[in-house]
């Protein structure tokens, strides 16, 4: 999306596709494991995209 922007964004980003695309989004912030597992696993994948510079 954005190259090198960051972890913040990136977890930002994936926390809400994950609440908009879930079957049950009032769940999310009260411990639901997709709330959780969305963020950790952009935060991860950050790497490659904030070692771009343009």
């Amino acid at each position: 999306m954005l190259p090198g922007a960051g972890g913040n964004v990136a977890n930002l980003v994936a926390y809400n596709e994950a609440k908009r695309n879930s079957k049950t989004p009032e769940k999310f912030g009260k411990g639901e494991v997709d709330g959780v597992v969305a963020p950790e696993t952009a935060n991860n994948a950050v790497g490659g995209g904030g070692l771009i510079r343009c």
